[in-house]
């Protein structure tokens, strides 16, 4: 036997070894598949979150324009409840454009969206988020936003207002009398920064000891306790991330007061950015009288309220369909001017039908106009190339419609 078949054979103990890397490269695998899994899962549910919101927002938004300066005001009243209701839907909507955002998995992946803007814009969001369902409940609920608060503050608008969301909620969910409270007050000012204490405070059913203990638990025995669990654990996150610290005093039985300490620089007071209503347009209405155009949207309120607000505008020629076969099938007469087509409809949807439609001899230069309420997967190429001259995302407004038809209504 030579000296080389005289040394002792490792290849046993060789495999072995590497049959265990194969374990644990396999493992690991499955748990990349399983983390994927769950991204796709919360992109698709923020997806259709997305699109559950913006379909009744569209006429929600529509439909309160029309009757804002009409002869349904004339009762003062009436107008409250209108600005009140464009308050609240425009917050959800800038909410959404934010969720993109606002969800990502964990702080560290947070985008910042520091900008020069007015704090003060929180207040009617606010009020139009939580007036009402305070109301329902027979509470009082009240804002107070300290004066002396500078108008221009470099700040991120929107993870602020998703704590206070959260808070505010929280307490008007956990209290059946008395009241609910969001104060803003300066603490200190300086020429380059502005000290803000924010509180939200209820008389609701207040927390324990042990409950005080684990309110902020992401862990089954954490979510027991009503105000505990992810939304409370986000609230936390998104304070400290913004440089404070949650802070909880309650007593059970007598409510409770969450607040925080933000340290903001002081901007520019030319730079804030307020975020104000759209103005209708001041297009001459009368050069789209002659304009024949034809909405497919397979929501009835959807259609009426499209109808209407073109009429407002000055388009009185105007047809409506409830599928992508019926816009098919009245294109083919070669009448229209201008088609506005849901991109999702139930039948052909309406990139499908744009497909079509631009088949037709007499429709090569027929401009069609696609809606959506998809904006989170929104790829303005796909309308595009399905022969679409332009698109936008659902809520509808009249400045957005008057910008359609400036831009593509020539008749």
């Amino acid at each position: 036997m030579t000296e080389a078949q005289a040394q002792p054979y490792e290849l046993p103990s060789f495999e072995q070894a590497s049959r265990k890397l194969a374990v644990m490269h396999a493992e690991q695998r499955n748990t990349i598949s399983e983390l994927q899994s769950m991204l796709r899962q919360r992109d698709d549910f923020l997806a259709n979150i997305s699109h559950q919101l913006r379909t009744p927002l569209s006429s929600i938004i529509g439909y309160s324009e029309l009757l804002e300066g009409g002869q349904h005001n004339a009762i003062a009243a009436n107008e409250e409840y209108l600005h009140a209701l464009q308050d609240a839907a425009r917050t959800i909507l800038s909410i959404l454009g934010d969720m993109p955002s606002l969800t990502a998995a964990t702080p560290a992946t947070w985008v910042p969206q520091t900008k020069a803007v007015d704090l003060r814009i929180l207040v009617p969001q606010l009020e139009g988020f939580f007036t009402y369902e305070a109301k329902k409940k027979d509470l009082a609920f009240r804002i107070h936003w300290d004066e002396a608060i500078p108008s221009s503050l470099l700040a991120d608008a929107a993870r602020i207002r998703q704590v206070l969301l959260i808070l505010t909620h929280n307490a008007i969910r956990f209290t059946e009398s008395g009241r609910v409270s969001v104060d803003f007050s300066l603490q200190g000012l300086h020429p380059q920064r502005a000290t803000l204490r924010v509180t939200v405070q209820d008389t609701g059913i207040g927390l324990s000891e042990t409950q005080l203990h684990n309110l902020f638990s992401p862990s089954p025995e954490g979510r027991r306790f009503g105000r505990a669990g992810g939304n409370l654990l986000l609230a936390k996150q998104a304070v400290e991330w913004l440089g404070g610290k949650l802070q909880v005093e309650s007593v059970l039985g007598q409510g409770s007061s969450f607040s925080f300490l933000l340290e903001l620089p002081v901007a520019a007071q030319s730079a804030p950015v307020v975020e104000e209503k759209p103005a209708p347009p001041q297009q001459n209405t009368s050069t789209w009288s002659k304009l024949r155009v034809l909405v497919a949207d397979d929501h009835a309120m959807n259609r009426d309220m499209l109808q209407a607000m073109l009429r407002k505008l000055g388009v009185v020629n105007t047809d409506t369909v409830s599928s992508g076969a019926e816009a098919i099938e009245r294109c083919s007469s070669g009448r229209y001017d201008l088609v506005l087509m849901d991109c999702q409809m139930p039948d052909v949807d309406g990139l499908s039908a744009a497909k079509r439609v631009k088949l037709q001899p007499q429709n090569r230069a027929l401009p069609i106009i696609g809606i959506t309420a998809d904006v989170l997967k929104l790829d303005k190429a796909n309308c595009m190339a399905a022969g679409m001259e332009d698109s936008f995302t659902k809520p509808v407004s009249l400045a957005t419609l008057g910008e359609i038809l400036t831009r593509w209504g020539k008749s």
